[in-house]
């Protein structure tokens, strides 16, 4: 029993050996299961600019590449990443394709060490588009494993339709109703102002705003969380089923209301004129008050109100 557990130890270490050598070598290579058929990844990276003509749709269908809008001179799209992976780019009529060859996200990639998902990866494969800044209106569509990132932009108005991926907003200012929706991904707004009647819809997927003011802006989350810091809002909701929220510093004027169905809520540095919280099955506190059905100013215009169906409620 003894040899047997010395001839195991000392075939352990040779392997180990083995494959240290190996990798210091360049001898074990990133094999990719597409399809659950193997096959090598190439590491060879590419960058690609090309310049296009203009546009105000975009049509995405890639996987594990992501994509960024920016404002600049012109119309220009530059690739960074695998060579493997990268779309073909093209301008149909008024919008920009930016397409993979067809390929199966069903797999995994093995680097000799650990295996790893082929979704939800932290992209390293980017498309950057960018748009001139007279350009007022952007519409775009996924139908991939892509996240979209959109920074630096002012527009008149928005139209997002994610189907797989996260949403990144930063430093955006939108004029007018825009659209805003995920099918499976989180959404990240970070220094953003919507306005005028926007509609966000979001489907198993969080939602986390810092630094933004929404005016007027109807938001409804399909099993998700909301987090949030230093956020504005006049007039709107928010309508969440399966939803936590947990925020603070919230400015309320015009009024506001969170309306969920199984979901707990905590907010703190929350200011507004007047307020009115409800739970059926669940604690609730407004400052220091407790109860089912609590008020506080309630004849004012400005009223935030929260009402949870399952969960508990805490506003100071």
């Amino acid at each position: 029993m003894k040899k047997m557990l010395k001839a195991g130890v000392l075939i352990t270490v040779v392997g180990i050996v083995l494959l240290i050598l190996s990798i210091m070598g360049g001898g074990v290579q990133s094999v990719e299961y597409v399809g659950w058929t193997p096959r090598i990844v190439k590491k060879e990276m590419t960058l690609k600019k090309q310049t296009v003509s203009e546009f105000e749709n975009v049509k995405v269908n890639t996987d594990n590449v992501g994509v960024k809008i920016i404002q600049g001179n012109g119309y220009h799209v530059d690739y960074k990443g695998r060579k493997s992976l990268a779309p073909k780019i093209s301008v149909e009529g008024k919008t920009l394709v930016i397409k993979q060859k067809a390929h199966s996200r069903t797999g995994f990639i093995f680097d000799g060490v650990t295996i790893k998902s082929d979704r939800h990866t932290s992209f390293t494969n980017t498309v950057t588009v960018t748009v001139p800044k007279d350009l007022d209106q952007i519409s775009l569509t996924t139908s991939g494993n892509s996240d979209v990132t959109l920074s630096d932009l002012k527009l008149n108005s928005l139209a997002l339709d994610v189907l797989d991926g996260d949403l990144h907003l930063t430093n955006t200012q939108v004029a007018n109703s825009s659209k805003v929706k995920l099918l499976d991904g989180d959404l990240y707004l970070n220094r953003v102002a919507f306005n005028n009647g926007t509609k966000m819809e979001i489907f198993d997927g969080d939602l986390s705003l810092v630094d933004t003011s929404l005016n007027n802006v109807q938001i409804e989350n399909h099993d998700g969380d909301v987090s949030f810091n230093h956020l504005k809002v006049a007039g709107g909701s928010y309508k969440g089923q399966d939803s936590d929220v947990n925020g603070a510093s919230l400015e309320v004027t015009a009024g506001y209301q969170f309306n969920l169905a199984d979901g707990d809520v905590s907010i703190t540095g929350a200011k507004a004129d007047g307020y009115e919280t409800t739970t059926t099955d669940g604690d609730n506190h407004l400052f220091n008050q407790s109860g089912s059905h609590l008020t506080q100013g309630a004849n004012s215009g400005n009223i935030l109100k929260v009402t949870t169906t399952d969960g508990d409620l805490n506003i100071r």
